[in-house]
């Protein structure tokens, strides 16, 4: 391959998590990509980017990107075979999707496919972008170039895809010989399908394949959902170590407030984080405690029969693909006071608080604390006064999900009790 073409790729080693290879021609690709697999491995996991400190009247808080995450079970351990050259799906075209109880078949077109379309829909941060990276494709990132100014327009405090490898999808939408005709209509895109080409006959299999399995490391160690709980409780206990004198102690329970009054057909970045987290602590520990129960990531026996499951599926966010009910609620009887893991009871759950059992509590549905209200979701509002009076800010986290970016007006309410924010997109500009 020559020199020029591979000076292209250079920066995305420098993008990706350390590298594990999991195929039995990785001395190969040593050797013929020497530069490029050394610098793979020598980078780890993000940690601290695109953190902003902030003071806002009386308040110091510390924003932090977030992003959507799949379940690991979801991401592909190598390279899949290829047998096509894109994907048929484009994002906003419907009839080019599967149906919602066809997500095998579209994991499978997704895995197939050596490239597959995405860009900005409701938000620039979409499941999209994450299926086709655990699937092990390449997205072609069309609208990648409207992202700086749209941070420039809209965000005072941007954290749009900060934890994505920005510079490597630019790469992709550039391999070499790779070309299709686009026109901006509205807010969203015409392509051109009969104008996609490739290099079919000179395609170069391994440096294809060295990017894929750098992206699917990637995906791993940091947009898997328990890298991204991890990834949490990292940036909060990492910021209160500089900012409080006390040492934070470690956190091993944690409470988990959503509002499922708003929300019970699924909210990505709320059931992925919880999903991350009953993996990560434990599930039926007691080491993760919710004051909803989240039935759109949550399995009982309601769901044992194919139909039942696949109707309720049917119902939620997308079909609940990617994410719906990978939880068992068998499986965290140990996580709630009724010992059940199914009812959730406000007193007992208050009474741990007071009680300051709990060495974390995130808020993870704070985009939606606009929409609720105390005869919506009493529940919630009994616990978050008895968070506010007994712990203090740095033991709080709240986390925004929203496709637009949490509004001040928000934060003015919910800073008095929390000093860390998540934010998908960022603190829109007032």
């Amino acid at each position: 391959m020559a020199t020029a073409v591979l000076s292209m790729y250079q920066d995305l080693a420098a993008q990706v998590a350390s590298m594990t290879y999991y195929f039995a021609d990785v001395e190969y690709i040593r050797a013929t990509y020497p530069q490029l697999f050394a610098k793979v491995v020598s980078r780890g996991t993000p940690q601290g980017e695109g953190v902003i400190e902030v003071q806002k009247s009386d308040f110091h808080f510390t924003v932090y990107p977030i992003a959507f995450s799949v379940p690991a079970e979801n991401i592909q351990s190598q390279t899949p075979p290829k047998s096509k050259a894109i994907c048929r799906v484009i994002p906003g075209h419907w009839d080019t999707y599967f149906r919602m109880n066809e997500e095998d078949l579209y994991r499978a077109e997704l895995q197939r496919s050596l490239f597959a379309y995405t860009f900005k829909k409701a938000g620039w941060d979409c499941m999209r972008h994450y299926e086709i990276l655990a699937a092990g494709s390449l997205p072609l990132f069309l609208d990648l170039l409207l992202l700086p100014a749209f941070k420039e327009t809209s965000m005072v405090f941007p954290t749009t895809l900060a934890l994505h490898p920005l510079s490597v999808y630019s790469l992709i939408v550039q391999y070499p010989s790779l070309a299709v005709a686009i026109t901006q209509a509205g807010t969203g895109w015409n392509i051109d399908l009969a104008s996609f080409s490739y290099p079919a006959t000179d395609f170069d299999k391994q440096l294809y394949t060295a990017i894929t399995m750098a992206t699917l490391q990637y995906t791993r160690n940091v947009f898997s959902t328990t890298s991204m709980a991890s990834y949490l409780l990292r940036q909060v206990q990492r910021s209160n170590r500089e900012r409080i004198d006390r040492t934070p102690s470690e956190i091993q329970r944690v409470l988990f407030l959503s509002n499922d009054c708003f929300d019970w057909t699924g909210d990505y970045i709320v059931d992925t984080l919880l999903h991350g987290f009953k993996q990560l602590l434990g599930e039926g520990s007691g080491a993760v405690v919710q004051l909803h129960r989240r039935p759109s990531v949550t399995r009982t026996m309601e769901h044992f029969d194919q139909t039942a499951h696949d109707q309720f599926k049917l119902m939620l966010y997308g079909g609940g693909m990617t994410f719906g009910l990978k939880l068992n609620s068998l499986m965290m009887s140990g996580d709630q006071p009724s010992g059940n893991g199914v009812d959730y009871d406000v007193a007992v759950i208050d009474a741990m608080v007071q009680a300051h059992v709990f060495d974390l509590v995130i808020y993870a549905s704070a985009h939606r604390r606009r929409y609720v209200n105390e005869t919506s979701d009493p529940q919630f509002f009994t616990i978050w006064q008895s968070v506010c009076n007994v712990y203090a800010r740095d033991e709080v986290a709240l986390v925004d999900g929203s496709d637009e970016g949490i509004e001040p007006s928000e934060l003015d309410v919910l800073l008095p009790c929390a000093s860390h924010v998540f934010s998908r997109e960022g603190i829109q500009r007032t």
